[in-house]
């Protein structure tokens, strides 16, 4: 997979769920996969972006990468090793296919990983099970993306998770439509470029 820098914006994040986004950070998975997360600091400002991670955590997480960059480098490298057994798996629910057997192996020993680094906390409005950045420490993203993978995949939401139409795209998304019938990551790259394909073939045709 080819590392390219890329800026993240919010028009990246159209997966509906931590862990698809998580996904969605390669594209091209089709054609010649592009890995957008050239280093923790981008990884880090993907996640803020997200608005899943504090920027309490975030800070911290930058001072744990800036105190130890070797460490940083190797969870990037972890990043990435979820991010594929992730999309594999995903991948296969969304075709309705079975998944790799090492994948979801992998998946499911990372999200062993983020139950173990869970707390529980109390407040007036009741309580909360997360992954913890105290425990989790330069990991916390994967295992908090890991946590929210086996919620999608073992709850009524998996039945909306879908494949981009787009013939050069892969990534995958919630469908969150009424009607259930999305077909495009956005509808102004994929659905756009869609469109534009078949205009081009009727005239071609007229």
């Amino acid at each position: 997979m080819q590392v390219t820098a890329h800026r993240f914006a919010p028009h990246d994040l159209v997966g509906g769920d931590l862990a698809v986004d998580l996904v969605n950070t390669a594209t091209d998975w089709d054609v010649g996969p592009q890995d957008w997360l050239d280093s923790y600091a981008r990884l880090l400002s993907w996640a803020e972006l997200t608005g899943q991670v504090s920027a309490a955590e975030i800070a911290g997480l930058a001072r744990l990468a800036a105190a130890d960059p070797a460490g940083a480098s190797q969870a990037l490298e972890r990043v990435r090793g979820v991010r594929e057994a992730l999309y594999r798996v995903m991948r296969a629910a969304a075709d309705r296919a079975e998944p790799p057997s090492e994948a979801l192996a992998a998946v499911e020993a990372t999200w062993r990983a983020a139950a173990g680094a869970m707390r529980l906390e109390l407040s007036p409005g009741g309580a909360t099970l997360g992954v913890s950045g105290e425990t989790a420490g330069l990991d916390l993203i994967a295992l908090r993306a890991s946590a929210s993978a086996m919620v999608l995949l073992t709850g009524e939401r998996l039945a909306r998770l879908k494949r981009c139409d787009g013939p050069r795209c892969g990534w995958l998304f919630v469908d969150t439509s009424k009607a259930g019938r999305r077909r495009w990551c956005d509808m102004a790259t994929c659905g756009n470029d869609h469109k534009a394909k078949r205009h081009a073939e009727k005239r071609h045709l007229s």
